[in-house]
């Protein structure tokens, strides 16, 4: 699953904007990690809502991992795991920032 990429890359940023719509206070850790062709990597990427005071914020990581032509990438949310109303912080919008890389 994920997002075929049509060209070498590599992705040099991701920014989580957390729009916190229901102006939640709740103080989760988030763990993400990044999915090439399948298969979680090793390196995840985590940040915290603590101190959100029920506003909106952003958090963003620099993760420079290449890819071929024709891989796939996705994102996967591995922490929490489950769903209460202490973690529940609003809507979340991902922007992934890639590298064009010569052939």
């Amino acid at each position: 699953m994920g997002t075929i990429l049509p060209i070498a890359c590599r992705l040099k940023k991701i920014e989580w904007f957390v729009g916190n719509v229901g102006a939640e206070t709740g103080s989760t850790s988030f763990i993400h990690k990044i999915t090439k062709n399948g298969t979680d990597l090793a390196t995840t990427y985590s940040w915290s809502s603590s101190g959100s005071g029920g506003n909106s914020y952003t958090r963003s990581a620099s993760p420079d991992v290449d890819f071929a032509a024709g891989d796939s990438f996705n994102l996967r949310l591995t922490s929490p795991t489950g769903y209460n109303s202490t973690t529940q912080i609003g809507r979340v919008r991902v922007t992934f920032y890639f590298e064009v890389r010569e052939n």
